[in-house]
């Protein structure tokens, strides 16, 4: 775990973040924070929507009921990785979502935040890092996959 000033919401104004280390080097560090999200969702259940007949008398209501209405919390968890360089550039590059499932955190998917980050970090050995995860069928959004990439960076000269 280390503790570094980041501008987590890009409002000029930089707080000690903390962030989980997944690999360092002296080029580079693959580094992570977790952030949750709780939010209400609304449900309607039920109900038949009433219905009506046309009478000499005029329109006669034959029934119905209305929906039932149901709030529930929505918990997420997402957990976001940084590419860090010497220099002091950070920059989101993948992040896993995880919902809450039966008080566990289920794995929901993985996502870019910024594509180019890794080209960006590692410069001119973008294109051979590239071409080795194609080689050995890794995934540059697998946290464990961007692991072995950037391990191989540190092989080319």
């Amino acid at each position: 775990m280390i503790t570094i000033p980041f501008d987590l919401y890009n409002s000029g104004y930089e707080k000690l973040t903390f962030f989980q280390v997944a690999y360092e080097s002296n080029n580079i560090a693959f580094i992570s924070r977790k952030e949750f999200e709780s939010r209400q969702n609304t449900h309607l259940t039920g109900g038949v929507a009433p219905s009506s007949i046309s009478t000499p008398h005029g329109n006669v209501m034959t029934g119905g009921s209305a929906p039932e209405i149901y709030n529930y919390d929505v918990f997420e968890q997402r957990e976001i990785f940084y590419l860090a360089t010497p220099e002091g550039l950070a920059k989101p590059y993948i992040k896993n979502t995880y919902k809450v499932v039966n008080e566990l955190f289920k794995f929901k998917g993985s996502s870019f935040v910024e594509r180019d980050a890794l080209k960006e970090v590692l410069e001119n050995k973008y294109d051979q890092c590239e071409k080795y995860a194609k080689d050995n069928k890794l995934s540059l959004k697998n946290k464990d996959d961007v692991l072995k990439v950037l391990q191989f960076s540190e092989s080319i000269d």
